[in-house]
């Protein structure tokens, strides 16, 4: 037996070992005791504590422990609405911003004052607005030069029809008169069909999923072959205009892989223009090497400052007396860009005369099939 407080002794168990519940003799309370043989073994070390007193002593310390939380309970969801709220006031200003801009409106969301882990999010925004905002200046801009542009015609075709609806008209005059009607109508054919052409691959400008749906089917084109079989038509029309054509292939063509619909069209663009503008007796020169096509044809000199701006959309330099709408060079350069192929075209001299370069690059390593 051990001597506890106040006479109390502990109940002796020679195998108690750890912690035990037990009463102590002489008192109903239960008390709480540990068991610890000596290292030595001869010894058995007892050590008790009274329940109660544990339990007063464990909560006095959740008392003291949750007294703090309690009090602050009522004041946390205030203290974090108010917080959240001043750090998110910055997203209703964005959410504002986007539920009162027009439908063309592209201004970008102001920046100033976002969180930064919203900032992402804000700069894609105004990201996609930058790429609204072109596409819709090119379609505004587009739809005005053809309204523009078809104007022209349109009035011609007008005139040369009243013309010819004259009474006593002379037959030359109104043969004459019919000339210019089908040459105009022939005209307003070839720009409605470049304008469509040119429309359907604007669209696909700055767009990867438009542009592989209009570059799409693709196979290996051989280019050699494909220059032969457009070739007679153009051929003709030179030898009309008493145009010496030449065709040289000095390296074995290597083909790529690309939409056959477009690079014809391409290809017809190249030589139409090459035809339409050289002048009468003049020469034409197609070299076809392994993986470029470039032809020079002589030409009437153009001011430096058209000559900088050919390939835009309707432009034509003054003096022109050809027919045409200023569209070709834009349709061959936006097929090459969804082809990744490189385009250029500039004014040159050949043999002393002024001549029009434009050369067409594609990559070698394109996978074949």
């Amino acid at each position: 037996m051990a001597d506890g407080e106040n006479g109390k002794r502990f109940p002796f168990k020679p195998e108690a070992r750890g912690f035990t519940n037990t009463q102590l003799q002489g008192d109903d309370e239960p008390w709480r005791i540990v068991w610890l043989p000596s290292p030595s073994g001869s010894h058995l070390i007892a050590v008790g504590q009274d329940l109660e007193f544990r339990r007063d002593m464990v909560y006095h310390m959740l008392a003291r422990q949750l007294l703090p939380w309690l009090v602050l309970l009522p004041v946390l969801p205030l203290g974090l609405m108010f917080f959240l709220g001043r750090e998110l006031a910055p997203l209703g200003l964005v959410a504002t911003q986007l539920a009162s801009k027009e439908p063309d409106d592209t201004t970008p969301i102001e920046e100033k004052g976002v969180p930064a882990e919203v900032l992402p999010m804000v700069r894609a925004l105004n990201s996609y607005f930058a790429r609204t905002g072109s596409m819709l200046h090119r379609e505004r801009a587009f739809i005005a030069d053809a309204s523009h542009e078809l104007r022209t015609p349109l009035a011609g075709l007008r005139v040369q029809a009243q013309v010819a609806l004259q009474k006593g008209l002379a037959p030359e005059k109104r043969d004459e008169a019919l000339h210019f009607l089908a040459q105009g109508v022939d005209r307003c054919s070839r720009l409605v069909e470049q304008l469509l052409a040119l429309s359907r691959l604007e669209a696909a400008a700055g767009n990867q999923a438009q542009a592989r749906a209009v570059v799409q089917p693709i196979a290996p084109i051989h280019w050699n072959t494909l220059l032969h079989s457009v070739l007679p038509e153009y051929s003709q029309k030179a030898e009309a205009k008493h145009i010496a054509l030449h065709v040289e292939e000095q390296e074995p063509c290597q083909p790529c892989l690309a939409n056959q619909v477009l690079v014809f069209l391409l290809l017809r663009n190249l030589l139409d223009n090459a035809v339409r503008y050289t002048p009468p007796h003049g020469t034409i020169d197609i070299t076809l090497k392994a993986n470029s096509l470039d032809i020079v044809n002589t030409a009437k000199s153009i001011a430096p400052q058209y000559a900088q701006r050919l390939g835009e959309r309707f432009i034509r330099p003054p003096g022109q007396t050809e027919l045409g709408s200023g569209l070709g060079l834009s349709i061959i350069q936006r097929i090459a860009v969804l082809h990744g192929f490189s385009f250029s075209a500039y004014q040159t001299t050949r043999k002393g005369e002024c001549a029009f370069q434009t050369t067409l690059n594609w990559p070698f390593n394109q996978p074949q099939q």
